[in-house]
């Protein structure tokens, strides 16, 4: 997990009144470089605590399961464009949230557009280096703060509370990217779809105007 990425975390836990997710307090016990490879996580509210192992974060509760094989597909440069162009990927150093079999993205959406990929999970993640920030146990929360992801690409597991959750984490210029038997989310407004995706990005904020009452007439003396 990148350490730029820390600052972004968020208690997924529920805390009435407070109105914005609660930042987590990182412990680090072992980082690389830039990356953080363990810590724990806690939220300074509910106390509720995470633990990052191998560079994963994880969310799910209890220990962190095995990690599954990695899977083997690849996808082609094509694929890799037809998504860059999908979320709208022009400027270099976006955030980009990839969530289930969008993480095989991960490694090939750097090294052609250098955006920060947060591959997310519901289960734990595979095994292998996918060169990103990796949250696991996901199922219907990001822990993360709102406005600072670029684009999302969500798989068919996606529940509509998980893309709830990715809608309000996009920049106001962000998109999402979904198959197209989910719902999009309120807060977002669909541009496009064909036979298999669509694609939404925020809703602009609606503004009332209200019309200026006219002067009124200036009285002179006697009148």
């Amino acid at each position: 997990m990148h350490l730029d990425l820390i600052d972004q975390l968020r208690c997924p836990q529920d805390h009435p009144g407070l109105g914005v997710g609660v930042a987590l307090v990182c412990v680090p016990t072992s980082v690389r470089g830039r990356d953080l490879v363990s810590a724990m996580l806690g939220c300074p509210v509910c106390h509720a605590q995470f633990g990052v192992l191998e560079g994963v974060a994880w969310f799910g509760g209890g220990s962190m399961p095995p990690a599954p094989p990695a899977a083997n597909r690849q996808p082609t440069d094509d694929e890799l464009t037809r998504l860059a162009a999908l979320l709208g990927l022009d400027t270099p150093g976006a955030v980009v949230l990839l969530h289930g079999d969008w993480a095989s993205y991960a490694e090939g959406l750097v090294q052609h557009f250098e955006v920060r990929p947060i591959c997310v999970f519901d289960g734990p993640a595979p095994a292998g280096d996918l060169g990103s920030s990796t949250l696991a146990g996901i199922h219907d929360t990001l822990p993360l703060a709102n406005g600072i992801v670029r684009g999302a690409a969500l798989d068919v597991s996606a529940t509509e509370a998980l893309l709830r959750s990715a809608a309000a984490t996009l920049a106001p210029n962000g998109r999402l990217v979904a198959p197209t038997g989910c719902v999009v989310p309120p807060l977002l407004a669909e541009l496009a779809r064909d036979a298999d995706h669509w694609v939404a990005e925020p809703r602009a904020a609606s503004v009332t105007l209200q019309r200026a009452r006219p002067p009124s007439p200036r009285r002179t003396p006697g009148q």
